[in-house]
């Protein structure tokens, strides 16, 4: 079975789908700002949520974790960094800091992969 039919993947509802990516990936980028703009570097008030660590993993899919800190095959690096630069949005690069930051103070690094 391929990996888009096991997960339900719909060609014909692509764009709804990279749409659906970007409206998500903006969302968690403007909470991000407006956190850092008030001194916090979590997504909902001062402290650690669930929201944070799931959207750590959640970045995970942007961009993996480097290779040191999750070893994994290169084809398989590759088959989970989002690709399309369409896809994108304008300071995506603060969730890539976020997951960091999550991962390296509140999950166990390096990621092993099973």
């Amino acid at each position: 079975m391929g990996f888009g039919r096991k997960y339900g993947y719909r060609a014909e509802e692509g764009e709804l789908y990279r749409r659906r990516v970007r409206d998500v990936l903006a969302l968690f980028t403007g909470l991000l700002r407006q956190q850092r703009a008030r001194g916090s570097h979590f997504l909902l008030g001062d402290g650690l949520t669930a929201l944070d660590l799931y959207a750590a993993t959640f970045a995970a899919l942007l961009e993996p974790l480097p290779a040191a800190e999750c070893p994994m095959d290169d084809g398989m690096r590759a088959f989970y960094a989002l690709r399309d630069p369409a896809q994108r949005v304008p300071g995506d690069e603060l969730l890539l800091e976020h997951r960091d930051v999550i991962y390296r103070d509140f999950l166990e690094l390096p990621v092993v992969l099973t």
